[in-house]
């Protein structure tokens, strides 16, 4: 592209720095970005949120948080994508770092606390979550074995006039199923089909040997 004269505009160089962030190549992504930079271009909220979901991918949160920090700054206004990303990455270092120590009922509030700092951004911002964002949020709550929390903003999802996708349905019934709730993860199952959505093979073999084996689960 430079070497034929070409001059990047901010979307070239936006699918860039993406591409290095998708491969964890923060390196190559935050060269780009400072090229970017000092050719005088100005970073929009698309290239800031390639740029922290590569540091949310490569475990470094902190630094996704400060280029948060530096956008907002600059007065950039950050979208809900954005907030899902950063979502996801909490959710993703806390499960990294493990629940050693933490007793099962304060995992949820532990999980809920961090999330709860995006998620009042989000509304000073007046950013309402979409589907994605409910489902890291169900995730999250379901990975802490918070099935009522998870319920409850599956609930809040349907009250909003938001259709779950598979990975919702998925994020859910795979915590009802680790639980030990087959029932209820059956159910689910059935609804989702009743909607013309399908699990993923890995899901329906795991839902299976549950459903054979009651004891399985995977804490």
């Amino acid at each position: 592209m430079l070497e034929k004269n070409v001059v990047p505009d901010v979307v070239s160089y936006s699918k860039l720095i993406t591409a290095y962030c998708q491969t964890r190549d923060m390196h190559n992504a935050c060269f780009w970005f400072r090229d970017m930079v000092a050719r005088g271009l100005s970073a929009d909220v698309i290239v800031y949120t390639a740029l922290m979901n590569g540091w949310c991918r490569a475990g470094c949160l902190e630094e996704a948080y400060r280029l948060f920090d530096e956008m907002t700054s600059l007065m950039i206004k950050p979208d809900v994508v954005l907030y899902t990303v950063l979502l996801d990455g909490q959710l993703k270092e806390t499960l990294q770092r493990g629940w050693q120590g933490i007793p099962r009922e304060s995992r949820s509030e532990l999980l809920g606390s961090k999330h709860m700092k995006l998620l009042s951004s989000m509304k000073d911002h007046e950013i309402e979550p979409d589907v994605a964002c409910y489902t890291v949020l169900i995730n999250g709550r379901c990975k802490a074995k918070s099935l009522e929390e998870a319920q409850k903003l599956f609930d809040d999802m349907l009250q909003k006039g938001l259709t779950p996708d598979v990975c919702t349905y998925t994020a859910l019934i795979n915590g009802y199923r680790s639980k030990g709730e087959i029932a209820k993860a059956k159910n689910l199952l059935q609804e989702m089909r009743g909607k013309g959505m399908e699990p993923d093979a890995l899901m329906t073999d795991l839902f299976n040997l549950t459903t054979e084996n009651p004891e399985i689960s995977e804490g």
